[in-house]
């Protein structure tokens, strides 16, 4: 083709998808494939686990690439391992500091269990520093975020093209993870519509996760979010008798 052929077929792919006619599916549940077969993809109720290193410039420059690997391995291969056991997980990315993964959550069961993940996760990063303490390797601390909403699953192109995911709770909980295990915060912060969900869900299952959440203002977010330093309380008792 000449560079005016391509020209020509881009302009005529760019048209056809800003004149399509093609609504967006609402779904109760996002299921990707589903989502790769229509045109312009599907809506439903998403939340975002996002992982957060604190202060990761000094441990990724200043320690030897040898342990920076060997810490990178350790903490988001097990991280992973963690996340990938929940059957909601929809993507699972590590961007330089931060993991971020994507969940179908169309019940507040299901926000719940992520909300179990996540103090899972916090947990293991007890049994890591510890670790990394006992050899003298670098420590630090981690901040999780998490955040619902509804949010739309979009096919980008033909074939294995990848699809795109847009909404709030998927920026939201990076915010949530910036402010998490800073400035008198625990290292899990939540949103509102988040709190509110895993509070209701509570109501009817008996559940009470909802009551370890303090309400606090973040002025670096400038908003209200929600904030706990929650441990699972076997796998802590397994950490407190065996890693000392």
């Amino acid at each position: 083709m000449t560079n005016e052929e391509i020209y020509a077929a881009s302009k005529k792919r760019v048209d056809a998808i800003l004149s399509s006619t093609t609504k967006i599916a609402t779904v109760n549940a996002i299921d990707l494939k589903e989502a790769a077969l229509k045109e312009n993809g599907v809506k439903g109720w998403m939340a975002a686990m996002v992982i957060d290193i604190r202060n990761a410039a000094p441990l990724f420059k200043e320690e030897e690439p040898l342990d920076v690997a060997r810490i990178v391995r350790a903490f988001y291969g097990e991280v992973a391992a963690i996340l990938r056991g929940n059957k909601k997980l929809l993507r699972l990315t590590i961007e330089g500091d931060k993991m971020i993964a994507y969940y179908n959550t169309p019940g507040q069961e299901d926000l719940v269990s992520l909300l179990e993940d996540a103090i899972y996760v916090n947990t293991f990063n007890e049994l890591l520093q510890r670790s990394l303490d006992k050899k003298n390797m670098a420590t630090f601390e981690i901040g999780i975020g998490l955040s619902t909403s509804e949010c739309l699953v979009i096919k980008t192109g033909e074939g294995d093209a990848p699809l795109a995911y847009v909404g709030d709770s998927l920026f939201d909980a990076a915010k949530m993870a910036r402010q998490a295990a800073k400035d008198d915060f625990g290292e899990i912060v939540i949103d509102r519509l988040y709190f509110d969900n895993i509070k209701n869900y509570a109501a009817n299952a008996k559940q009470g996760y909802w009551e370890f959440f303090t309400r606090k203002f973040s002025k670096e977010l400038n908003m209200w979010c929600y904030h706990a330093s929650l441990l699972d309380a076997d796998y802590g008792a397994w950490i407190e008798k065996k890693v000392k």
